[in-house]
């Protein structure tokens, strides 16, 4: 019997599932029984008749999991890394849970993910289920890479055994960054030459930005591919979208061209409540034309609980409602990548800048 490739599983054709299901040596009750109590669903036989006909697609949280069950560790699919960087200026927008549970997706789909907190908190640390305060007091940090001329290698922490996840710790000496970066010549692009070395190690990766504009989100930026805006239902971080846009914007005409926007991402939605569907609809009016909006991520208290006990909630309640919107952004990442298959040279480190 043919064994199928992670790339078949992202597909996940009929003759695909099928093939995973008679290996299990299930039926399509035993396999549609299986899935929901692995992923706390309601799936019927009939459903799963109806994937495997191809008569209706497959959702993006079975194919995830069913990936990360069959697939092994992939080589990276160009000699660069696709690289997302999650900026918004404004805090307490899902930031970090968002970058937890991408990098997380995309590494559970077999694809080495380097996750790099980059913010002074460093809460994407310890979401993460490790000691942030003994991490920073260790300088094992980012900041230590790009300050004090410490190997990458020599910083990366590797999340799991299971899974291809690995962390470049954040710490507070990145609110020392912001000082340094601003008196250094082409300061904006320390963080790129930091991950330099990691070319052809990694597949993906994932930054998680500071609550902030500055030269750390900047050097974030100008680091990426992609750039995705998380942002929540109030009025506040609606309107503080313009400012990450034209912060995008100078950074595209004058630091780094090939920029692109994921798109905002809604986050701790809830559709019950009139302003969050106030909001979403000023987000499609305002934005909607120029910059992808993507679907919600709804509230729900299950994310403290994941916060609480260190795991990505795609991990540990993966039935919650709405998150399956981050399996689908890391099947989006990994189109995007393979897309990009052909190789390209590096981009310099520290280009002479243009006049303005």
């Amino acid at each position: 019997m043919k064994t199928s490739t992670p790339g078949d599983l992202m597909d996940l054709s009929a003759n695909v599932l099928r093939d995973i299901r008679k290996r299990r040596g299930q039926t399509q009750a035993e396999f549609a029984a299986f899935l929901n109590k692995e992923l706390s669903r309601n799936y019927s036989p009939p459903m799963i008749s109806r994937w495997e006909q191809g008569k209706e697609p497959v959702p993006s949280i079975v194919r995830l999991f069913l990936v990360g069950s069959s697939a092994t560790v992939q080589e990276p699919v160009c000699e660069q890394p696709l690289v997302l960087a999650l900026a918004n200026q404004k805090g307490g927008v899902a930031k970090t849970t968002s970058s937890i549970n991408i990098a997380w997706a995309l590494a559970r789909a077999g694809h080495a993910t380097l996750l790099v907190d980059f913010d002074h908190q460093s809460n994407a640390t310890a979401g993460l289920g490790l000691n942030n305060y003994e991490l920073d007091a260790s300088g094992r940090t980012v900041a230590s890479v790009m300050l004090d001329n410490l190997p990458v290698s020599d910083a990366l922490v590797r999340v799991r055994d299971d899974i291809p996840l690995f962390l470049l710790p954040g710490g507070s000496r990145l609110a020392e960054a912001d000082l340094v970066l601003t008196r250094e010549i082409g300061g904006e692009w320390v963080l790129k030459e930091t991950l330099a070395p990691l070319a052809g190690r990694f597949s993906f990766i994932v930054i998680d930005c500071g609550p902030h504009l500055g030269p750390t989100t900047v050097n974030a930026l100008t680091a990426a591919d992609y750039v995705l805006i998380p942002s929540d239902p109030t009025p506040w971080s609606t309107r503080g979208i313009p400012l990450i846009l034209r912060a995008i914007d100078r950074i595209r005409r004058r630091i780094r061209p090939g920029l692109e926007i994921l798109g905002i991402l809604p986050t701790r939605v809830d559709p019950r409540l009139v302003q969050d569907r106030e909001t979403m609809q000023e987000l499609h009016d305002i934005f909607g034309s120029a910059v992808p909006i993507l679907d919600p991520v709804i509230s729900t208290t299950y994310y403290n609980h994941a916060a609480a006990a260190g795991q990505p909630i795609l991990e540990l309640y993966p039935g919650a409602r709405g998150v399956s919107v981050y399996a689908d952004l890391a099947e989006k990442l990994i189109a995007l990548a393979a897309a990009r298959h052909v190789s390209v040279p590096p981009v310099p480190v520290h280009p002479v800048p243009a006049e303005t």
